[in-house]
């Protein structure tokens, strides 16, 4: 069963990659993540389903055709972000999945042989297992309202301090004007317990 707080399944998959959806990296490493908690349960995470077998799903199993851009990110070949989408809800339904839209989960707790979860409208929900994928605080719009911070706090999980880190830059000087959307390879360093970490990204203005 999904439990889904917005008219429809998506929004965020819908606006992602600049509209394009921007599916999967075409190389990536555990080297290239990092994490302030167990860096071996990262690993372990990351090396549990290998990037190439994802892209197979999406390519052998969803039957998506994709690409890959000069900028080594995947996307579909027709650049519509609902053949996603519809690819994914196909999926569920061919399993027997149960989606439930308009559908908002207040309350979370450890119940006998599972969880149980109140809804802001409805019956009670019980399982066995629950997983949270409820986004952060990027786009409310999409459902990502940090609403899920509650819920895994109210599971016992520490939660991180957030803050933004995708923030508009204003100016009245109208020679900046052309860097909307300029993007430039930089490389991040960063010490910690003694070595050097390197990652490469994008700086996007």
């Amino acid at each position: 069963m999904i439990l889904e707080t917005r008219p429809s399944p998506g929004a965020k998959i819908r606006v992602s990659g600049g509209g394009r959806c921007n599916l999967l990296p075409s190389i990536a490493a555990p080297e290239d993540f990092h994490t302030s908690g167990s860096e071996r349960a990262m690993r372990n995470i990351l090396l549990s389903w290998p990037l190439a077998e994802v892209r197979s799903f999406f390519e052998d199993e969803l039957s998506i055709p994709l690409k890959v851009e000069a900028t080594g990110k995947i996307f579909p070949s027709s650049d519509r972000p609902l053949d996603v989408v519809e690819a994914l809800l196909s999926e569920c339904r061919k399993r027997g999945v149960e989606i439930r839209t308009k559908c908002r989960v207040v309350s979370v707790r450890n119940a006998s042989s599972g969880f149980a979860l109140g809804l802001a409208d409805g019956a009670p929900v019980r399982a066995k297992r629950l997983v949270l994928a409820t986004g952060g605080l990027s786009l409310p719009r999409t459902g990502s309202d940090g609403g899920g911070y509650a819920l895994a706090r109210a599971l016992g999980h520490e939660i991180t301090t957030t803050f933004p880190v995708l923030v508009p830059l204003t100016t009245a000087d109208r020679a900046w004007l052309t860097l909307p959307g300029l993007s430039l390879p930089v490389t991040l360093r960063a010490a910690r317990e003694g070595r050097t970490i390197a990652q490469r990204s994008g700086s996007f203005l």
